[in-house]
């Protein structure tokens, strides 16, 4: 006899499991092991001569910080390290043997230095990203600096731009579990930083915005006589001009407020109708400044220039007595 068959089951388990690395992904990265570059800061063009100029870094994705995203739990510290130029603890910024000192902060009133090799905290990782700002600060700390020049090209065409080398600063981020073992993974990245300084000049001038007297001494308005003086400035003898090192340029002058037959006159304080002609000479030359542009050169290494300026005039017998005046507008182009 057959028997009967009874239907059986069986039943049993299968283990899946998924292990959660601790890591951390910059600006929206897929892995901190592709961090690339972080950002730019690039400075506003500035003069050869300036003060403070700031800049914000504009991390990779137009956003005005940088973005960490950990796994939550995790106290991530990032470390801006050295650039490529740095001096005396400061970064720099360098072209042609120049340099530019800069530096970086956490906070936009520019108060909280990051230094080379400083660890900035995060704080502790949850869901959203933590962001970290970065703001720079350079200073040409009142030298004249020479203008740096690179060819980019776009569109097929050559395009010539004023340009510092930017430098490559280190920048790594470490990650440690709150509640870890003290393992710890470490990843870098860099960011660029640059300046452009622009072509540009500065003439000293006293506390009343004049760039400088010429004093022809007294002569008697009985004899008469030649009259001569230097022009001197709130700070040394002749005109004093910086420019950018490498940059050429010429100076003019006009026929002063009261011209007559095309020549420059020094007129009376109180008696306008009271007049006497005078020339003016400049940089050592003897001949009269007249409507002529002198070229002045300011090669690398140099950027400042005193330019002597004479003015020479003859008294006649029998002038009135008085003082005797006049203004003469000197212009600088480049």
């Amino acid at each position: 006899m057959a028997t009967s068959a009874h239907a059986q089951t069986a039943s049993g388990t299968i283990s899946v499991s998924l292990n959660i690395l601790a890591a951390c992904a910059v600006n929206g990265g897929n892995s901190a092991a592709t961090m690339g570059r972080i950002g730019t800061i690039a400075f506003a063009d500035q003069s050869g001569v300036f003060g403070n100029a700031d800049a914000t870094m504009v991390a990779q994705g137009s956003t005005n910080a940088v973005t960490v995203l950990c796994t939550p739990g995790l106290a991530p510290k990032v470390t801006v390290g050295a650039g490529a130029n740095d001096a005396g603890n400061v970064r720099q910024l360098a072209y042609l043997g120049q340099t530019v000192a800069y530096r970086l902060y956490t906070d936009a009133s520019r108060q909280d230095e990051i230094t080379i090799g400083r660890q900035i905290s995060l704080g502790t990782a949850a869901t959203s990203a933590l962001t970290l700002p970065i703001f720079a600060r350079a200073s040409s700390n009142g030298l004249a600096l020479p203008a740096g020049h690179l060819y980019r090209h776009g569109a097929g065409d050559a395009q010539l731009v004023a340009a510092v080398r930017a430098v490559r600063t280190f920048f790594a981020l470490s990650a440690i579990a709150g509640c870890s073992s003290g393992s710890m993974a470490e990843t870098s990245r860099t960011f660029r930083v640059g300046a452009v300084i622009a072509n540009g000049c500065a003439i000293s001038a006293d506390t009343g915005g004049s760039w400088g007297s010429i004093d022809l001494g007294s002569v008697n308005g009985v004899d008469g006589g030649a009259a001569q003086g230097s022009l001197v400035t709130a700070v040394a003898a002749g005109l004093q001009i910086d420019c950018t090192p490498g940059m050429s340029v010429t100076l003019t002058a006009d026929n002063g407020t009261q011209p007559a037959n095309g020549g420059r006159q020094l007129v009376h304080a109180t008696r306008p109708a009271d007049r006497m002609p005078y020339q003016l000479f400049a940089n050592g030359s003897q001949t009269p400044w007249t409507s002529q542009a002198i070229a002045l050169a300011f090669p690398i290494g140099t950027s400042r220039l005193s330019v002597p300026v004479q003015a020479r005039a003859v008294v006649q017998r029998g002038v009135a007595a008085g003082r005797y005046s006049d203004v003469v507008r000197i212009t600088v182009t480049w």
